[in-house]
C-alpha cells in the first residue's frame, strides 16, 4: 500500500522535532477551524487504514506542518486513489494519471506525462487578470 500522505507528515513532524500530539495542537484549518485529532495522525503514521482525509484536513496539516495544500493534496491522492500529478514547469496545468502503476507506466512513461503538460501549457493562451 502507498503511503505518500503517511511518509510526508511524519518526516516533516520529524523534521519540524514535534510529536504527534504537538502536532495535532497546531493542526487548525485557517478557513473553518477544523482540527485534526491526535488519533487519526497517530494512525495515519502507523500505516493503519484511514479515510481519505478532507480538504479541511488537509488544510489543517499544512498550517501544523508549514507544507502547501497542493503538496498534500498530491501525496494524499497518490496514497488514497492511486493517483499521480504531473506538473508544467510553470505550474500552469497539470496531468492526473490514475493507477499508474496498474498501467505499468516506467519512469520514462511518466516524465513523457510532464512533457505533455509542458507543451499544452506553451500552446495555450495566457489570460490576464
Amino acid at each position: 500500500m502507498a503511503q505518500e500522505l503517511a511518509d510526508l507528515v511524519r518526516q516533516r513532524r520529524q523534521a519540524l522535532k514535534m510529536t504527534v500530539a504537538e502536532l495535532a495542537e497546531r493542526a487548525r484549518d485557517p478557513e473553518s477551524g477544523a482540527t485534526v485529532s491526535f488519533g487519526w495522525i497517530g494512525k495515519l503514521e502507523r500505516g493503519e487504514s484511514t479515510r481519505a482525509p478532507s480538504e479541511e484536513v488537509l488544510r489543517a496539516l499544512g498550517a501544523g506542518l508549514d507544507v502547501a495544500l497542493r503538496e498534500l493534496q498530491e501525496a494524499a491522492a497518490a496514497q488514497y486513489f492511486g493517483y499521480r500529478v504531473r506538473w508544467s514547469t510553470d505550474a500552469s496545468v497539470r496531468v492526473l494519471a490514475a493507477k499508474i502503476g496498474e498501467l505499468g507506466l516506467s519512469p520514462q512513461d511518466q516524465e513523457e506525462l510532464g512533457e505533455i503538460a509542458e507543451l499544452f501549457a506553451r500552446r495555450r493562451p495566457r489570460h490576464q487578470d
